[in-house]
């Protein structure tokens, strides 16, 4: 069935479409009575066009509206219409335009409706072939929302519409039938409540996006998003324990990562009692971990200067949680749930649970124009595979559409090729302007597939007018390559370094997972220790063989068969790999590879960097200097509780990686010492130090405890003593 066609299932009471969802009409309709239809897809993002033709003595009015927006066209704040009698309309507010077709059988009516960017989004319209301008400029407020074709008239009337093979194209636009296949349309709309195109992988969401059911066997964090997004107003969500399980709830923004709080761009509630944001992990409310039947409502006021979260339990107003800082004031924040195991939630968003005075249900924010809808069910554009044999066609300047099969960022995503070579290619995201490297060899297993987009596809119909599209069409594919392989020659030996492997009878005590670099660095234990390695980092090469681009199975071969005690590899930070090409890693690998052997000896006396990152300082072996890592939308990835050494680490996520361990204390940051300060001043010093590289000393909090304290206070401050512990970075 044609994705594009007016629906049956959304039309008012006395109109009909015909079989193809091209004919619409009315045959008996009520005296000065206006009965209309919706069509599919909703546009999001592009410029796109659809006809109607008027047939017989009608009057009719035309254009495009939200769904959840009144089918009688330009009445509501949320629909947009051209009429016979030349009039524009929306929010009830009638306008002279363009000419008069009322009773004009065979007019042809040209809807136009441009999404190129946020800023400015317009809607136009042609009376038989003839521009008549632009008649609306869409609220900002509306720029998330998809906007559907839509159709009405008074009494009985007959129209017919196109959706390609239209009678006058105009320049600049497509058929509206292509959107969904460029990724700029979703195909249904999307209902109030959770949305099971924005949950993780392992997530399960009702039909009727009332529950949410999450499975990790693994104890990983799992969570998903629901609709709509709030911009302004005071609206409520509740949500209900049904399983004795651990979860956080409260908002994000569409970009956040789903394990709430662990961001900049999310704001949690739990069930250990604790609020999280940024990383952040603070005493707040009650707790409600394993407690069935427990309704959390989430508030969200954002009607006055300073907006706020805040959380009720049960009925119980636990206060403010949180402002929402100035940076995210703009930003839709939609209601968000997480699980860590096997967790089950049910998600009211119209019969709230515990009603609070003063806050609406969720559902109506979208009608009192409060609220977006959000990122729909996009559908990714299709193209050329691309296969690990067959990839002589990914070239610099050419786009690709990136599926990740599996892991915390599964999904599809439209990306611009950078550079490529005969180990893989370096892609820019369209959205965000993320880059990484996709080796050949990882092409259609288990992590990644990836489509060639035709070289005709348009910038303009892509998502959003960023950087990205303009270098990747506004300028020569060879400019282009000269300008990234500049912009790469920050070298990579900033990063990439030569160290040795430790290896005793218990092996390395290593956890490494293979990656596009290598081998990445999940885990180091205690002994035998590798100061040369950090959690976060990859191994490329080792005895003098490359990991870089390799297949798995290959990968695993070469590093079982060179592992022993003392042997040579070269690594650095995973994250920091991302910014350069295949070409620029692999060059700095075999020059460290060739240079002259350096003895290991000459680590343990140089003091170099690396070492002084990551191995013990203290005369005790129990302290350790290492460095903060912070990534911009992840945070640090940490979970703290406050303690009398300072922080002790509870929980770290895989992204960014830190060089600790949970159990791990914080004795201090940027120079600061943590410990013995009340719980207000280890906040603030570790907020006000808080920044990528900041150097930490640490520790395992159980040993620490044991001793007496003024000799871990000695030990602290003989390090902070030491001139490479006076920087506040490293």
């Amino acid at each position: 069935m044609e994705a594009s066609r007016f629906s049956p299932e959304d039309v008012d009471e006395g109109v009909e479409v015909s079989s193809d969802g091209c004919g619409v009409y009315s045959k008996q309709g009520r005296k000065n009575t206006w009965l209309g239809a919706r069509g599919r897809p909703g546009v999001l993002h592009g410029l796109y066009q659809f006809e109607v033709k008027v047939l017989g003595n009608s009057l009719i009015r035309v254009g495009w509206a939200a769904s959840f927006s009144s089918r009688n066209i330009g009445t509501d704040a949320h629909s947009f219409g051209y009429g016979g009698t030349a009039m524009k309309s929306s929010n009830r507010k009638f306008e002279r335009y363009g000419e008069d077709f009322n009773g004009l059988d065979g007019a042809v009516v040209t809807c136009l409706i441009d999404r190129r960017t946020r800023e400015e989004q317009t809607i136009s319209y042609c009376l038989d072939g003839k521009y008549l301008g632009v008649a609306f400029t869409l609220p900002t407020k509306l720029a998330d929302v998809a906007l559907f074709p839509a159709i009405c008239g008074r009494e009985a009337w007959t129209a017919s519409c196109q959706f390609r093979d239209f009678s006058f194209l105009q320049q600049g636009y497509s058929p509206l039938a292509e959107a969904p296949l460029q990724g700029h349309a979703i195909l249904k709309p999307i209902m109030p409540g959770l949305c099971s195109a924005d949950a993780d992988s392992g997530v399960e969401i009702s039909e009727d996006g009332k529950s949410a059911n999450g499975r990790s066997p693994e104890g990983k964090w799992l969570g998903a998003r629901a609709r709509p997004g709030v911009i302004q107003g005071a609206y409520q969500v509740d949500f209900e324990l049904r399983s004795e399980s651990l979860i956080r709830v409260g908002w994000a923004t569409s970009t956040s990562r789903k394990s709430l709080g662990c961001d900049a761009k999310s704001f949690g509630y739990g069930g250990t009692a604790k609020k999280s944001h940024a990383g952040n992990f603070e005493d707040y409310g009650e707790e409600f971990q394993g407690k069935i039947g427990s309704v959390v409502s989430c508030l969200i006021d954002r009607s006055a200067e300073h907006q706020t979260i805040s959380y009720c339990i049960n009925g119980k107003n636990l206060g403010v949680a949180f402002e929402v800082p100035e940076s995210l004031v703009s930003e839709p924040l939609f209601p968000a749930v997480c699980g860590k195991g096997c967790w089950r939630v049910t998600c009211h968003v119209s019969q709230l649970l515990r009603p609070l005075s003063g806050y609406e249900p969720i559902c109506k924010a979208l009608l009192a124009g409060d609220a977006t809808q959000g990122p729909g069910e996009l559908k990714p554009p299709s193209g050329k595979t691309v296969s690990s044999t067959d990839h002589a066609e990914v070239q610099v300047g050419r786009r690709v559409v990136l599926h990740v099969r599996s892991g915390p960022w599964q999904g599809w995503y439209m990306c611009c090729v950078v550079d490529a070579d005969d180990m893989g290619c370096y892609l820019k995201h369209d959205e965000d302007g993320f880059t990484e490297n996709v080796p050949w060899a990882y092409l259609g297993g288990q992590k990644f597939a990836m489509q060639l987009l035709p070289e005709n596809v348009e910038v303009q119909k892509h998502a959003q007018k960023n950087d990205v599209e303009l270098n990747c069409q506004a300028e020569h594919p060879v400019a282009l390559q000269s300008k990234t392989m500049q912009a790469s020659q920050k070298s990579s030996t900033e990063f990439l370094r030569r160290g040795f492997l430790r290896v005793d009878s218990g092996g390395a005590g290593l956890e490494l997972s293979p990656c596009q670099a290598g081998l990445f660095v999940e885990q180091i234990e205690a002994l035998p220790g590798q100061p040369d390695l950090r959690r976060g980092f990859a191994i490329v090469a080792i005895q003098g063989k490359l990991l870089l681009g390799l297949d798995e199975d290959i990968i695993h071969s070469i590093f079982g068969g060179a592992l022993k005690d003392g042997v040579e590899i070269v690594a650095g930070p995973s994250l920091e790999m991302q910014t350069v090409t295949f070409e620029e890693i692999r060059k700095q690998a075999l020059q460290l590879m060739s240079a002259k052997r350096v003895p290991e000896q000459f680590f343990e006396t140089a003091g170099s960097l690396l070492r002084a990152c990551s191995t013990p300082l203290s005369t005790s072996g129990l302290l350790c200097r290492t460095a903060l890592r912070v990534a911009i939308g992840l945070g640090a990835g940490l979970e703290l509780e406050s303690s009398d050494l300072g922080f002790v680490v509870t929980a770290i996520e895989r992204e960014p990686g830190q060089n600790l361990k949970v159990g791990d204390a914080i004795l201090a940051i940027g120079g600061k010492t943590l410990l013995g300060c009340s719980e207000e001043e280890i906040e603030a010093r570790f907020r006000d130090a808080f920044r990528h590289g900041s150097a930490l000393i640490c520790g395992p909090a159980a040993a620490l405890q044991s001793l007496p304290a003024e000799q871990v206070q000695g030990m602290v401050h003989g390090l902070l003593s030491l001139s490479l512990d006076r920087t506040e970075t490293i």
